[in-house]
């Protein structure tokens, strides 16, 4: 198993040239991705299928929200109101 650091930097524009940097909002959510790839491993002492499973639905759920909130965040309204300016 690979464990990185906490990002240095955030990433922003003025950094596009170095390595992409998670923002840490988002690093609880990468806790499940990670022990389920942890339980998953075929070592006698950490595998245990079970549990891979469990943070494998988590680590999917949270990748739904995400995208979920993103699609809120870029969405166009589909109904167009009345224009309150016009006469």
């Amino acid at each position: 198993m690979t464990v990185y650091r906490l990002p240095l930097l955030q990433f922003t524009t003025e950094n596009l040239d170095t390595d992409p940097e998670i923002h840490f909002r988002h690093h609880y959510r990468l806790v499940d991705g990670i022990l389920a790839q942890a339980y998953s491993k075929g070592d006698s002492k950490t595998l245990d299928p079970e549990k891979a499973a469990r943070h494998e639905r988590a680590w999917l759920k949270h990748i739904e929200e995400m995208l979920r909130a993103r699609l809120r965040i870029h969405r166009i309204p589909e109904v167009l109101g009345p224009n309150y300016g016009a006469i």
